[in-house]
């Protein structure tokens, strides 16, 4: 750089007056001194150099660069041949170029030998950086520029400090007036000094007001004196400040604010201020204490529990950070022993089950929800259990699902059953058909004799009455479960329905060789109730007393008042009752034991029936036994009337049959000719049809007394056949009895509306049909 160096020297070195000083023009009069002016500049910029001050010098014509030195270059990234002849403008950022001229324009015009801007050069590799120039301009001896020498002072690193406290404090001013919050500074003796916008809009308290600790009085009067010492003490220990108090509004309502506040240190660790926020939470503590009364009040547990870990970092267990009034009931222990303790203290058979499940929430944020039975209190419970993450945590729900639970394994149990009597069903109806058949079977063979004709006889009417008597339980079940029976009630004396139970259940038990017992006492026994079902009751304990007491035991049967009841009690030396047993004897389909033999028949609805009609007259019923062999007890509890029931009427002797003309309509001809034959057998005269219009037809040549009515013939129901019949001349007199397998209650009620006298439901026993025509019953 030594032609730069002898170009700076002889720059200088013009520009300095004689005698070794410059003159107020900048030029130089004469030439003397000459070796001690070119030896100052030689120091001086010797000097700038060591001194490492980039120094630049220019054409003022040009505007080009003519000289510098190595600072300079380092400055710009260029060498020094790329720089001389440069224009200035090269180097100068293009936004300031313009500013830069008219600095430079305006010292040469003006006649001024200094000047000072702030640019931005543009370094060969692009980058930018900032600098201060202090120039001056060299002037010949008429004034005229002949030079200009700037100095340059890096000043990048300041630029960009300067930067980035500009963006800081932008941010901050922009953060703060977007958010909604109020955010404070104050003094480092924490006096405010700034009014605070969102405060005073928030508070409706003028600027002023707030000043120093003008903001207290706006804070709750019962939260002012705790706030002002949590603050005082902060700014005492220079420590973080939060507390909760309650602002007046600009409203007047009181609102719940969160205030949170942090000391800015110097380098030296002083307070320059403090920087505040206040957060309005009322929306939030309200959700809160609506979420805290709906746990409170709510039917299912809800806890929050906290993940407690050991030294690696592994969750070992849970504590009870939070849990409602529910979780103490579920768990059977006061809340306030409950938070704080440990999951697997209180619940120690949780480990295997739930305690992966929450740890697994926790590790993986993945909520859980599931079944699960634990012991809780003590006792067993089923709950449905849920669970999500909450901080380092989990929020646990449990629904007690027990009853579900419970109900869900009676159904099953109750399927159960179902199926079996289902199976004992189809063998109680298959034991009497089969018997039938065999029997039928023998009564045709022509060798066999009279007497054991007689003999299949009478087992085809036992086993015949063993299916109606299986068929009328059936019914009578599904009518009573449907609260579709209706009780015939009416004053009586309940030795009377004991004595006819007795006379109905006798062939049994003789058939098992058992002894009876029988105690009712010589007052009577006033009930109001229905004769038939209390009679069906006795029966049915008596009949299941029979059939599991074995050959040759006995049977005791009393009946008496105690108090204000009427008790019936059946006591037998039968096989007895499991005390597992107990509970469920009156259960539908429950047996107490039902691989017993079977011979006897039953499908162990008695008890149900027994059940069922006693508490339709307001009694109860109860069992009891001591066990397998030990025999059982049945007693019936009937409510007593204050009046006995009047004596019955004898009843009248049945009338003597006489012949009636009598139709029988039935599309089914086996049944139809067997009715014939038998009605026949006792003098009756009989005409046969087989449909609806054939038995209109037949009725009006035939001119029958009685009409013995199938329902469901073909194409004209029997309920069309009898509303035709009544609008016949003459049809009062006519007997219309339907005779019919429908034997439901809306059964009954349209034969009575087509106008039928009687409406019998098969089977029915051919005495009892006798009977009907005997007194012409309709």
């Amino acid at each position: 750089m030594i032609s730069t160096q002898e170009e700076l020297e002889g720059a200088a070195s013009a520009a300095l007056p004689e005698g070794g000083s410059p003159g107020s023009g900048g030029t130089r009069p004469g030439a003397s001194g000459i070796c001690a002016d070119l030896v100052s500049v030689r120091d001086l910029l010797q000097a700038i150099e060591l001194a490492g001050v980039p120094l630049v010098m220019g054409d003022p014509v040009t505007a080009r660069i003519v000289g510098c030195n190595r600072t300079f270059c380092e400055l710009t990234g260029y060498s020094e041949a790329e720089l001389l002849d440069r224009p200035f403008a090269d180097l100068t950022h293009p936004d300031d170029r313009p500013r830069d001229a008219a600095t430079c324009l305006q010292a040469l015009n003006g006649g001024h030998l200094e000047w000072r801007s702030e640019k931005r050069y543009i370094r060969k590799d692009g980058r930018v950086c900032w600098a201060v120039v202090r120039g001056t301009v060299i002037r010949d001896e008429r004034g005229k520029p002949v030079r200009t020498i700037g100095v340059v002072k890096d000043i990048t690193e300041r630029k960009q400090a300067e930067e980035t406290r500009r963006w800081s404090e932008d941010r901050y001013r922009g953060l703060v007036e977007a958010t909604e919050e109020v955010v404070w500074t104050t003094t480092p003796e924490g006096l405010t000094q700034q009014h605070s916008p969102h405060w005073c809009s928030v508070t409706g308290q003028r600027p002023e007001e707030m000043l120093g600790v003008g903001w207290l009085a706006v804070v709750h009067p019962d939260d002012r004196e705790r706030t002002m010492q949590t603050w005082t003490r902060a700014v005492q220990a220079k420590a973080r400040y939060e507390v909760e108090y309650r602002i007046r509004a600009a409203d007047g309502s009181y609102r719940r604010t969160q205030a949170r506040a942090v000391p800015l240190l110097d380098a030296e660790g002083r307070v320059r201020e403090w920087v505040g926020m206040n957060i309005d939470i009322t929306d939030r503590r309200q959700t809160e204490e609506r979420f805290r009364a709906a746990q409170e009040l709510s039917l299912d547990a809800f806890v929050v529990l906290r993940a407690v870990r050991d030294a690696g970092g592994q969750i070992v267990d849970f504590l009870f950070d939070f849990a409602n009034p529910a979780a103490g009931r579920l768990h059977c222990v006061p809340l306030d022993a409950l938070i704080g303790r440990r999951l697997l203290d209180v619940m120690p058979d949780q480990r295997a089950a739930m305690f992966p499940l929450y740890a697994r929430a926790v590790e993986t944020g993945e909520p859980h929800d599931t079944e699960v039975e634990l012991t809780a209190g003590g006792h067993r419970v089923w709950v449905r259990n849920m669970a999500v993450k909450v901080g380092d945590g989990v929020a646990v729900s449990c629904h007690d699902i027990t009853a579900r639970k419970q109900a869900e394994q009676a159904l099953l149990e109750a399927d159960r059953r179902k199926d079996e009597f289902l199976a004992m069903l189809a063998h109680e109806l298959r034991n009497p058909l089969s018997a039938i058949q065999f029997s039928l079977s023998v009564s045709q063979m022509p060798s066999v004799p009279e007497p054991r004709r007689a003999w299949a006889r009478s087992v085809m009417q036992r086993q015949l009455c063993q299916l109606g008597r299986m068929v009328d339980d059936l019914l009578d079940v599904s009518r009573i479960t449907r609260g579709k029976i209706a009780l015939q009630q009416a004053p009586l004396d309940l030795r009377d329905v004991v004595r006819q139970a007795v006379a109905a259940a006798a062939p049994l038990i003789d058939a098992s060789k058992h002894e009876l017992s029988l105690d009712v006492g010589p007052r009577p026994l006033p009930v109001f109730g229905d004769s038939a079902r209390l009679e069906q009751v006795i029966v049915n304990l008596l009949t299941n007393a029979a059939k599991y007491t074995h050959e040759g035991g006995r049977i005791w049967l009393s009946a008496g008042q105690e108090e204000a009841e009427i008790v019936v009690r059946v006591k037998d030396t039968g096989v007895g009752i499991p005390a597992e047993m107990l509970p469920r004897i009156f259960g539908l389909f429950e047996q107490a034991h039902p691989t017993l033999d079977r011979a006897r028949g039953g499908l162990g609805l008695g008890l149900t029936l027994v059940k069922r009609l006693v508490e339709m007259h307001r009694g109860s019923v109860s069992a009891a036994s001591d066990g397998d062999g030990r025999g059982s007890e049945f007693t019936v509890r009937l409510p007593a009337v204050e009046a006995a029931a009047e004596p019955a009427e004898a009843a009248e002797p049945a009338p003597s049959a006489r012949p009636r003309r009598v139709l029988i309509v039935d599309d089914n001809r086996d049944h139809a000719f067997a009715l014939a034959m038998l009605l026949e057998q006792a003098g009756h005269a009989i005409g046969l049809a087989h449909d609806g219009a054939s038995a209109l037809e037949m009725a009006r040549s035939f001119a029958p007394d009685v009409v013995l009515l199938d329902i469901g013939l073909p194409e004209m129901d029997g309920y069309e056949v009898a509303r035709r019949m009544r609008r016949w001349p003459g049809a009062r007199e006519l007997k219309i009895i339907a005779f019919t397998g429908y034997g439901q209650p809306d059964d009954l009620r349209r034969s009575r509306e087509a106008g039928c006298d009687a409406h019998l439901v098969k089977p029915i026993a051919p005495d009892v049909l006798l009977a009907h025509l005997a007194r012409g019953e309709g």
